[in-house]
């Protein structure tokens, strides 16, 4: 009981700190932001800044179809990465 107790007290200061509360203004987003720069020296597939592993491993299939491997978080943002954008490049149609 203590530790679904500590887990959710835990959750509820995390939420806090994302937000900013009591800190000052969104400081958390902002060191995550400084730690990827401005994306022009990380690697969106090989590096880890998206969690603790690389994109290349959490989505390996994925990957394999990829053509653009070595493009940087900064490219993919220029070419656009939303839905339908110019970064994802594949070796073939994907089907859903």
């Amino acid at each position: 009981m203590r530790f679904i107790t500590d887990f959710h007290r835990n959750g509820r200061e995390v939420a806090k700190i994302r937000e900013g509360i009591g800190l000052g203004g969104g400081w958390f987003a902002d060191r995550v932001a400084r730690r990827v720069g401005d994306g022009s020296n990380t690697l969106f597939c090989y590096d880890r800044w998206l969690g603790d592993v690389p994109l290349c491993r959490r989505f390996d299939r994925l990957f394999d179809l990829a053509l653009n491997k070595q493009i940087t978080v900064a490219e993919m943002v220029t070419l656009g990465w939303e839905v339908g954008g110019d970064a994802w490049r594949w070796r073939r149609r994907l089907w859903v």
